[in-house]
């Protein structure tokens, strides 16, 4: 289903109109109504128009009006077609839709601003703004960036059911494994004094900023085998299944970020807990006390709470020291440990 432009605007390219690179975007033109979509699948108007909702879709008023496309009309039957046959429930199913509109409206938004960049760098062919010369090659490569999409979203589908497998087949020699099942370790590393640092950067010394940020951070939660749920600005929130491999990641950002010069020092804090996880990101008391613990972290220092120390115990790499109780907004009274790694205490 397409949004329909008030005004096209005419562009520069091979294009008419906006609405044309927004068809040739989507991969297809509008051709059927709801009514149509109601005969051609089986599904009614509620329905359907609940999907739609769940992709971010704008409510259809006009039941004759041509908004949809032979695609909504395929993916909306395949999806009916999972509720109906018992392999998931219709909630988990609009949960599925959400959570794949969140990260394609970001994803999208992320491809359309990096090719801006580019035809701001490189100049637009006869002097078009540089957003349309954007979205004019978006278009043009929307083939290529859905297969590229779909080809790194295998990957990390794969990569997942191998930590959520490996963890499920742990849980199952370990007494006490189910009642952990929800139970991850959360972390937030933040820079500091970041928009002092930046308060007088250029967009060229800001954009290397960012992207060196981005970078270690990827690389260091991906190498220590957790994910990045997403980042905040100046800072970074990342997950892992355990506490070894949250704790090993943490005091690798807490080493790495302001170690090249160009990046300020980082306070780094982790938790352990029950979460909640919805649409890729994680919810609960566990996420506010790492929040909180970095808040309070010295520059370059890792804060972890008492069921991350606990679940340290007899690790041997890592020194875990008690400090004394603080009084975090919203959670009371939580004590604090200092996580280092276990040569550089023995060396202190």
């Amino acid at each position: 289903m397409t949004e329909l432009m008030p005004s096209p605007a005419p562009l520069r390219s091979r294009y008419t109109t906006v609405e044309d690179l927004a068809q040739t975007a989507g991969g297809d033109s509008p051709s059927l109504s709801l009514s149509d979509l109601e005969a051609s699948t089986g599904l009614d108007a509620r329905r359907i128009q609940t999907l739609c909702h769940a992709i971010g879709l704008p409510p259809v008023t006009d039941p004759d009006a041509i908004t949809f496309t032979a695609r909504d009309a395929q993916e909306l039957s395949h999806a009916a077609a999972a509720v109906d046959s018992g392999v998931i429930d219709a909630q988990t199913q609009l949960n599925l839709f959400q959570a794949a509109a969140a990260t394609a409206e970001r994803l999208a938004w992320s491809q359309i601003e990096t090719i801006m960049e580019f035809a701001a760098r490189t100049g637009a062919p006869d002097g078009a703004p540089a957003q349309l010369a954007a979205i004019d090659r978006v278009a043009g490569l929307a083939d290529q960036l859905e297969a590229q999409m779909t080809y790194v979203w295998r990957h990390q589908l794969a990569r997942a059911v191998r930590r959520i497998g490996g963890r499920a087949v742990a849980a199952q020699e370990t007494p006490a494994g189910s009642a952990q099942d929800t139970a991850r370790a959360v972390g937030f590393a933040d820079l500091v004094d970041y928009t002092a640092v930046t308060g007088a950067f250029g967009r060229a010394e800001l954009d290397a900023l960012v992207q060196e940020f981005t970078a270690v951070t990827r690389d260091i939660v991906a190498q220590g085998g957790g994910r990045i749920v997403k980042t905040l600005g100046d800072a970074v929130m990342f997950v892992t299944e355990d506490a070894a491999h949250g704790a090993n990641i943490a005091l690798g950002l807490a080493e790495a970020l302001g170690a090249t010069g160009h990046t300020p020092p980082a306070r780094v804090a982790l938790a352990f807990g029950p979460v909640l996880g919805r649409y890729g990101d994680v919810f609960g008391t566990t996420v506010n006390r790492a929040s909180r613990l970095a808040d309070i972290a010295e520059p370059t220092q890792v804060l972890i709470d008492e069921p991350t120390a606990r679940q340290l115990q007899g690790t041997n790499t890592v020194a875990v020291t008690p400090r004394p109780a603080v009084e975090l907004a919203g959670l009371g009274p939580v004590r604090p440990y200092r996580l280092d790694r276990a040569a550089q205490r023995v060396a202190a």
